[in-house]
């Protein structure tokens, strides 16, 4: 369940996913393809927005599904995951949230 405005953030499916990531981008919180997105499916897997995705034009072939040891259990037309795996595997195997956004904001790039 998702409901912009106040944010009621439940993510469950590939589609809360996308919806989500659609928003960042519409809000600016990220340009063309940078920054990625995963979210706790259970206990031992994760789905990670693919290598090159962009959250404006997510579809549900632009994301992976991965294991907490990095090893891909599913993936539409051979899609590799996001370069940042490894940061997200280790907030997902120390901190346990149920989604991780990783984002460059066009603000911030500008003066870096």
């Amino acid at each position: 369940m998702f409901k912009q405005g106040r944010m009621m953030l439940k993510f469950k499916t590939y589609q809360d996913l996308i919806e989500i990531a659609k928003i960042t981008y519409q809000k600016g919180l990220v340009t063309a393809s940078s920054g990625n997105i995963s979210l706790r499916l259970d206990e031992n897997t994760i789905l990670i927005t693919s290598h090159g995705s962009s959250f404006g034009f997510l579809k549900k072939e632009d994301l992976v599904k991965v294991n907490l040891d990095g090893r891909v259990i599913s993936s539409k037309k051979g899609k590799k995951p996001s370069s940042e795996l490894p940061l997200h595997l280790a907030i997902h195997k120390n901190l346990n949230p149920k989604i991780v956004f990783h984002t460059h904001p066009k603000f911030t790039n500008a003066f870096f």
